[in-house]
C-alpha cells in the first residue's frame, strides 16, 4: 500500500527531528559540510540550499524557503551593494543624493544586478543554487550527505 505525501512528509519529519532537536545549532555536520533545517516544517514542499559549504533544507513556497535559508545564515554570507562602483560605471559623479530619482534608480539596480534580495542581506546570485526536494530526498541528505542518487 502505497503512503500518502502527507504521512510520507510525516515520517520523515520525525526522522530529521531527531537529528534537528538533538543538535546544540540546529543543524549537523558532514565533514567540512554544515546542514541546517528550518522550523517552518513539515510542508508540502521542500528545497535543498547550497551555499558553498553550507546547506539548509527549507519548506514551504521558495520564497519563503529562500528567507527562512537566509536567515540561518551568518552574516559573512552576505554582501552589501557597492554604489559607488555602479556609479562609476554608469559614468555618474558627485554623491548619491545628489543624484535625480532616476539616476538612483539605475545605480541601485546596477548595484544589485548580480545579488539576490532577502530580508536578512544580499546573497549573490552565483554563490548559492536552489534543488525541489522529496521527503526521501530530505531523509536521504540527513543520512548520508547526498540528496539524490
Amino acid at each position: 500500500m502505497a503512503l500518502s505525501n502527507e504521512i510520507r512528509w510525516n515520517l520523515c519529519a520525525r526522522r530529521c527531528e531527531r537529528i534537528y532537536e538533538t543538535s546544540p545549532d540546529k543543524g549537523f555536520s558532514f565533514g567540512p559540510r554544515e546542514v541546517l533545517f528550518s522550523d517552518n516544517w513539515p510542508c508540502e514542499q521542500a528545497w535543498l540550499f547550497s551555499f558553498g559549504a553550507t546547506y539548509v533544507v527549507a519548506f514551504g513556497t521558495l520564497e519563503d524557503a529562500l528567507e527562512d535559508a537566509a536567515a540561518l545564515l551568518k552574516p559573512g554570507f552576505f554582501h552589501a551593494p557597492d554604489f559607488d562602483v555602479a556609479m562609476d560605471d554608469l559614468g555618474l559623479k558627485g554623491s548619491y543624493e545628489s543624484l535625480t530619482e532616476d539616476q538612483q534608480d539605475d545605480v541601485h539596480n546596477h548595484a544589485t544586478a548580480d545579488l539576490t534580495y532577502t530580508e536578512s542581506g544580499y546573497l549573490a546570485s552565483w554563490e548559492w543554487t536552489v534543488t525541489q526536494v522529496t521527503p526521501e530526498d530530505v531523509y536521504k541528505f540527513v543520512r548520508n550527505g547526498a540528496a539524490h542518487g
